[in-house]
């Protein structure tokens, strides 16, 4: 009887030890942080296109663009691509990113365009873009 105790403390004891002793990994809240600086938030108009409604989101270190691309011709407009140019504080280009909409935008209509770079452009002060024909 003795011997079967002992046992019954040894294996619960093992028990505890594999599943209730574990560290519990700490969960890392994301650092976000949104680019709201006038210059890369701004509406511009491109040959035709309205570029609004833009959205600058870094998340741990990967930038997040999104906006609106609005045709205001009165003619169907192939805009396949074209390039984001961010630029920094210093006046030099952090990075050109490519923006796709890859599809004709109807006449006064829109498409929301994405990209994304594994890049912090939460510094950035300025965007321009550059239509690719």
């Amino acid at each position: 009887m003795k011997k079967m105790m002992k046992l019954g403390i040894v294996m619960l004891t093992v028990l505890v030890l594999f599943t209730g002793c574990k560290k519990k990994e700490e969960k890392k809240e994301p650092n976000i942080n949104v680019n709201t600086n006038e210059e890369v938030v701004k509406e511009q108009d491109v040959d035709g296109i309205t570029i609004k409604g833009v959205s600058l989101v870094i998340e741990d270190g990967i930038s997040y663009y999104v906006a609106e691309a609005v045709n205001n011709t009165d003619a169907d407009y192939k805009l396949e691509e074209y390039e984001i140019i961010v630029i920094g504080k210093d006046g030099n280009v952090i990075v050109t990113m490519p923006g796709y909409v890859g599809d004709v935008i109807p006449k006064k209509g829109s498409k929301t365009i994405k990209a994304s770079i594994n890049t912090d452009l939460s510094e950035a002060v300025e965007i321009r873009y550059e239509i690719k024909k």
